[in-house]
């Protein structure tokens, strides 16, 4: 009886663990979806976060307004965010080692708050 006991006790894991990791990669690739149809973002409005980036270290106070006037400001912030998203996992496949979009995010926050090191030069 105890064998029995034992055998059930351990078929009940089993299949708790087995269901476990079924939800555990569900919310995996919803996660996976939910990022993926975040990055989907209108070509214009990613065209203007680009060209908001240039106008702004340029200066150029009139094209900020005009970018800013035409557009959403909730979809510029969205495609911003995924602009840098995107920019942080190209730039870190570009180091040895290789980094995360979150560990380059944390560079990019390092050299904001130290710009003393000319790496926020807006004339380049």
């Amino acid at each position: 009886m105890a064998s029995f006991s034992s055998h059930l006790g351990q078929k009940c894991q089993s299949a708790l663990l087995t269901q476990s990791n079924r939800l555990s990669k569900t919310r995996q690739l919803a996660r996976k979806r939910l990022m993926v149809a975040s990055m989907e973002q209108d070509p214009d409005v990613i065209d203007a976060v680009l060209s908001l980036t240039l106008a702004v270290a340029a200066g150029d106070d009139e094209a900020t307004e005009v970018l800013l006037r035409d557009h959403d400001a909730a979809d510029l912030a969205i495609a911003g965010g995924n602009v840098i998203w995107r920019m942080a996992a190209a730039l870190g496949q570009m180091v040895e080692p290789t980094r995360s979009p979150p560990q380059m995010i944390h560079v990019f926050a390092q050299a904001l708050r130290e710009p003393d090191q000319g790496l926020g030069a807006a004339d380049s």
